[in-house]
């Protein structure tokens, strides 16, 4: 669970723009990281002063604007015809839900990933990965992808009807030239290790694609809607106190 060093200088941020993107629930979830309390405000107060604010979603409403008019034409999409069951057939997830899923965590966060697994049958299939996901990485010095360690949170089945949510970890490495995959629990106790193949191949490279805002790579770049996400939770901000204001303003005053 070690976060590389550019993750850890880009986490709060892209935490800020993830909650501004999830909208009201998500900021006012937080408490006091995006709404600081005010001198003497005892909980039921400040729970009364957050509640009164709004948070209108611009983040959200740029993103999907901006995701509408780059998909507003189809890509051109060139690939062999062995290929095309993947790009029109009836597959797990269509191109064009990973090319969406692409475009508006991009435009979100500048960084998204794509792992292309592979399903019982053996067949490929792209796992997209946000940002925030892809906690630890290393280049050798020929720039070749080593090390990945991803991020996961998966349903575990704690009896027939209840379901929690648990988190593991994701190594992908190079390990003598061979690719390689080993599952970890939260506490980094291996869970599974194995090889993945391709036709009884072993692969001498890391299927695990870094989109960012300039191409691919694990390039840093500052989230490209962390300046609207700022100005978003500033206006939350001065909703609380206008609201707060108007609140107590507003309040009958006998006068004798």
């Amino acid at each position: 669970d070690s976060k590389h060093p550019r993750y850890k200088s880009r986490e709060h941020q892209w935490a800020k723009c993830r909650d501004a993107y999830e909208g009201e629930d998500a900021i006012k979830a937080a408490g006091e990281t995006y709404l600081p309390r005010l001198k003497g405000q005892e909980n039921e107060d400040y729970n009364s002063y957050k509640r009164r604010a709004l948070f209108y979603s611009i983040t959200s409403k740029s993103v999907s604007a901006l995701v509408g008019m780059a998909t507003s034409k189809d890509p051109k999409i060139e690939y062999p015809e062995s290929m095309m069951e993947y790009f029109n057939g009836s597959r797990v997830i269509q191109f064009s839900e990973v090319y969406s899923m692409v475009l508006t965590e991009v435009l979100l966060q500048s960084r998204c990933a794509i792992l292309i697994d592979m399903q019982t049958d053996g067949s490929p299939v792209p796992a997209v990965y946000q940002a925030e996901d892809i906690i630890n990485w290393r280049i050798n010095e020929a720039g070749e992808l080593i090390l990945v360690v991803l991020r996961e949170f998966v349903d575990h089945n704690v009896d027939e009807y209840e379901v929690d949510i648990v988190c593991q970890y994701r190594e992908l490495r190079m390990v003598d030239g061979v690719y390689t995959q080993t599952l970890r629990n939260d506490k980094s106790e291996e869970i599974q290790a194995f090889i993945p193949e391709i036709r009884g191949k072993t692969l001498d490279y890391i299927p695990f694609f870094v989109v960012n805002p300039v191409g691919t790579g694990f390039a840093d770049h500052k989230p490209l809607m962390l300046d609207i996400a700022n100005i978003n939770i500033s206006h939350y901000m001065s909703s609380a106190d206008l609201e707060h204001g108007r609140h107590f303003c507003g309040l009958p005053t006998p006068v004798i």
